[in-house]
């Protein structure tokens, strides 16, 4: 996926060897092209819901809360493209530099995706939570293992900015929750149904 000397990346030379540069190749460079789409579309919608779920916990600042005029959040769009933008200017939109980002980050909410799944079911225990239980392990090792592996190699300088920011929003949290809930970091959080923010 990195990029190569004449700055083609590797999945494109493939591309072009294999399907010879007929229609087969600009057909799939038209479906990946989708792929990113769709894979950004997802994070423009499901950011600014996530992003308002912990302004309700206090986690994050209460002002991603405030629906714009078309009824969505619109300070958490505006956070996530001023963030995209800022990443393309530092490493140059440069495939082979940002794909490292894209892979620690995805195997990252992966994995803690996973494993916040089974601490949900071993909460409720819901019918058939053991079989649940055992799924969403299996997922949560896997996932955690291709993470480990990725970290554990030499790789392009990127990764490690990924690792910094995940570690600076979870300490910028911790810190915001401590100092405005009186029962701490650890304290309960606001009795208020998670579901119902941002789904109409």
């Amino acid at each position: 996926m990195g990029s190569v000397t004449g700055g083609c990346p590797v999945n494109r030379r493939l591309q072009r060897a294999v399907l010879d540069g007929g229609f087969g190749f600009y057909a799939l460079q038209v479906f990946t092209t989708a792929i990113l789409i769709l894979a950004a579309n997802t994070a423009y919608q499901d950011f600014p819901r996530l992003s308002a779920i912990l302004a309700r916990h206090k986690l994050t600042p209460h002002q991603y809360l405030n629906r714009g005029d078309w009824l969505v959040f619109s300070n958490g769009i505006i956070t996530l493209a001023v963030v995209a933008a800022a990443l393309l200017v530092i490493f140059d939109a440069e495939v082979s530099r940002l794909i490292q980002l894209c892979v620690v980050g995805v195997f990252t909410a992966f994995t803690l995706s996973q494993a916040g799944t089974v601490r949900h079911w071993l909460r409720t225990k819901e019918p058939r939570w053991q079989r649940l239980v055992a799924i969403n392990s299996i997922g949560a090792a896997t996932t955690g293992i291709v993470l480990v592996v990725i970290r554990s190699r030499r790789v392009p300088d990127g990764t490690p900015t990924n690792t910094y920011a995940f570690s600076t929003a979870r300490n910028s949290t911790r810190t915001r929750r401590s100092s405005t809930d009186p029962n701490g970091p650890r304290g309960d959080p606001v009795k208020r149904p998670c579901s119902r923010v941002g789904f109409t």
